[in-house]
């Protein structure tokens, strides 16, 4: 789960099997389907968020979750698929 640092009202929720949700003041938004992992949302901006799924796929928003695009970097050469499962997410700070 991601909880915005500036909306006490926003969060983004992976489930595994039940994709991933974005919460609003009053409402819920289904983002992504399949295996709903971590997200995060940025600090300045609750509008941004990035998810993810199953084997280090992402996708992202900009607008609260009414659209999305893949963030999926390239997969590195001699990993376990294990590993991949649950891949952790950071903003940059720049």
């Amino acid at each position: 789960m991601g909880a915005s640092q500036s909306n006490s009202f926003r969060s983004i929720t992976g489930s595994q099997d039940n994709g991933t949700s974005i919460k609003h003041r009053s409402t819920w938004i289904e983002f992504n389907g399949g295996d709903g992992m971590e997200g995060i949302i940025h600090p300045l901006n609750d509008d941004w968020m990035i998810g993810s799924y199953q084997y280090g796929s992402r996708f992202r928003t900009k607008n609260g979750g009414l659209s999305s695009s893949g963030v999926t970097p390239p997969r590195p050469r001699r990993v376990l698929e294990m590993e991949l499962r649950v891949a952790p997410l950071a903003y940059d700070p720049q």
